[in-house]
C-alpha cells in the first residue's frame, strides 16, 4: 500500500507523518510492504511493527521537520507487558498472554538482570517458545524478578529503497540524541537507505538487539568535533547487542563510521557487552574521528576497512564509559583494512585482539598497542 493512503503527506506536520506512517504500517501487516512516494516529506516518532517493509522510493526525501526532537524519526515498534522469571532459569510466565509477542523475538525483564555499578540490570534474552502465557528465553536469568516490566520489539522490520532520510541537523547547533532510524529489543531487522545529517546516530541498533542487518551511504552524521569532542557515528551497534552486521557502507564526514559499544557513562539498564558483530566492506572518508572502533565487547570481526582521515584508522580497545566494564574486551578481530592519514591507524587496548593484513599510508602512528 501507499502511505499516501493513510494521509502522509509533504503538507502534513512531523508528527501527523509519524501517526499516518504508523497507521499505514499496522494496517499493511506481516509480510507487506508501505510505500511512500517520490516528494519533500517531514517526520518524526513513526512505529513499523513486525515484518512490515517500508520501501521510501527514489525522489523521496524525508526530513525530521523537528530539529529539537529528540524522538527517532522511524524505529520498530515496541511492547510493553508483565511477567516473572526466577534466577538461573529461562521460563518467563507473563501476567497475561501477548499477541504481539513471537519466537524469535528480543525481550528484557526488568530487574532480572542482576546489578552493575551499582544499577539494577535487564535481562535481555531471546524468545525460543511460547505457550500461552509460558515463556521460555534462551538464556537464564540472572536475578529473580516477580511481576517486572517486560519490553519487547517488533523483529523483521525493514527500511530500504533509493530515497533519502534526512535527520535535519547542521554541525553546530544544539547536539541532540535523536537517529533517523533505530532499531530496539529488535531481532533481523534491516535498513540499507541513505542517511543523512544526522546529529549524533545515523542508523541507532540498541537494547539486545540481534542478528540486525545495516547497509547504505551515510553523509554528514555526528558533530564533527564541534564542541571539542569528537561525538556521532553514522551506525552504531549499543548495549547488549549481539550477532549484528554492518556492511557495505560508505560514510563521508560522518564522525565515525561504525561504533560497537557496551555501556553509556550514565549507566543505563539496557547496558551490556556487545558481542560478536561484524563490521566489513566499509568505507569511511572525512570523518573527524575515523573509522570503525570496537569499545568493550568480545569476538567482534571487522575487516575490509578503508579509511581516509581522523583519530583512528580502527580501535579494538576496552570501555571508556564510567568505571567498570561489563567483562573486558576479548578476542576482537580486525583484517585486510587500508588506513590513510589518520593520527593512530590501528589502537588495540584489550585482550588477545588480533589483526593482520593491515596497510597504512601517512599516518602519524600505524600501530598503538595498549595491551
Amino acid at each position: 500500500m501507499n502511505a499516501a493512503e493513510y494521509g502522509f503527506s509533504p503538507s502534513a506536520s512531523p508528527s501527523a507523518n509519524g501517526g499516518a506512517l504508523s497507521a499505514a504500517a499496522a494496517l499493511a501487516g506481516e509480510g507487506h510492504t508501505v510505500t511512500i512516494s517520490p516528494g519533500a516529506y517531514t517526520l518524526v516518532g513513526a512505529t513499523i511493527p513486525r515484518g512490515v517493509t517500508l520501501d521510501v522510493t527514489a525522489g523521496a526525501v524525508i526530513t525530521c521537520g523537528d530539529p529539537a526532537s529528540s524522538t527517532p524519526m522511524i524505529s520498530n515498534q515496541t511492547y510493553t507487558t508483565s511477567g516473572s522469571i526466577t534466577a538461573g532459569s529461562t521460563a518467563l510466565t507473563l501476567s497475561a498472554a501477548s499477541t504481539a509477542l513471537c519466537v524469535g523475538d528480543i525481550v528484557a525483564v526488568s530487574g532480572a538482570g542482576g546489578t552493575f555499578d551499582g544499577t539494577s540490570m535487564a535481562h535481555m534474552s531471546q524468545v525460543v517458545s511460547i505457550n500461552g502465557t509460558a515463556v521460555v528465553l534462551l538464556e537464564p536469568a540472572v536475578t529473580s524478578a516477580s511481576n517486572a516490566t517486560v519490553t519487547h520489539g517488533a523483529s523483521n522490520v525493514v527500511i530500504t529503497g533509493d530515497g533519502v532520510i534526512d535527520g535535519d541537523y547542521t554541525v553546530g547547533d544544539t547536539l541532540l540524541a535523536r537517529s533517523p532510524i533505530m532499531f530496539q529489543f529488535a531481532n533481523n531487522c534491516r535498513s540499507d537507505v541513505t542517511v543523512r545529517n544526522a546529529p549524533w546516530i545515523g542508523v541507532y541498533v540498541t537494547r539486545g538487539s540481534r542478528n540486525c542487518d545495516v547497509s547504505g551511504t551515510f553523509t554528514d552524521i555526528g558533530n564533527q568535533g564541534a564542541s571539542g569532542t569528537n561525538i556521532g557515528s553514522a551506525v552504531w551497534f549499543f548495549g547488549g547487542v549481539k550477532n549484528n552486521r554492518a556492511h557495505d557502507i560508505t560514510t563521508t564526514r560522518c564522525t565515525f563510521a561504525v561504533i560497537v559499544d557496551d555501556r553509556s557513562s550514565g549507566q543505563s539498564q539496557y547496558d551490556g557487552s556487545a558481542d560478536s558483530n561484524t563490521i566489513e566492506d566499509v568505507t569511511a572518508l572525512d570523518g573527524a574521528g575515523g573509522g570503525v572502533v570496537v569499545e568493550g565487547g568480545s569476538y567482534n570481526v571487522v575487516r575490509r576497512i578503508t579509511v581516509d582521515g581522523g583519530n583512528f584508522g580502527v580501535a579494538l580497545e576496552r570501555s571508556l564509559q564510567g568505571s567498570t566494564e561489563f567483562r573486558p574486551a576479548t578476542g576482537n578481530s580486525a583484517t585486510d583494512c587500508t588506513i590513510e592519514n589518520c593520527d593512530i591507524g590501528l589502537k588495540l587496548n584489550g585482550t588477545g585482539s588480533t589483526y593482520s593484513g593491515f596497510t597504512f599510508t601517512n599516518c602519524s602512528t600505524n600501530v598503538q598497542n595498549l595491551e
